[in-house]
């Protein structure tokens, strides 16, 4: 029974191996000064500036599903995006450079922003650019 449960783990390790490309555990195990996962800080950058914010996006202007018939109380028609891109053009000689690079039309380039450009979006002009728009509720 005991060689039966070794041959299985054997092919088991085998797979994962196959499969994910793991083969042993990272040397990085040995170390006694890291302590996982609390070594590790979060990555607000790949967390909220490459993920939750061009989800937020598509979900506010009805891309986030398949099936777009779903028409929810959150949800902007194209022409208030059309009037938020617009808003963020016309303001890109009064934002500061200590800000970063200056705006781009979200609407029509929101599948090329970069991690800097989502988190100007989310720090500094979705708030107000979004105010006027969205429903109290």
């Amino acid at each position: 029974m005991i060689i039966y449960i070794i041959e299985f783990i054997i092919v088991i390790n085998n797979l994962i191996y196959l499969i994910l490309g793991i083969k042993e555990k990272s040397i990085l195990f040995e170390l006694q000064s890291i302590e996982f996962p609390r070594s590790f800080p979060i990555d607000i950058m790949h967390l909220f500036f490459e993920n939750v914010a061009p989800h937020m996006f598509k979900l506010w202007s009805n891309q986030f599903f398949k099936d777009n018939s779903n028409i929810l109380p959150f949800v902007l028609p194209k022409s208030s995006w059309e009037e938020i891109g617009q808003k963020m053009n016309e303001n890109k000689k009064n934002i500061p450079l200590e800000f970063g690079r200056p705006p781009r039309n979200i609407f029509k380039h929101h599948a090329g922003y970069k991690a800097e450009e989502w988190a100007n979006w989310i720090t500094l002009y979705s708030v107000p650019l979004l105010k006027s728009h969205l429903q109290d509720k």
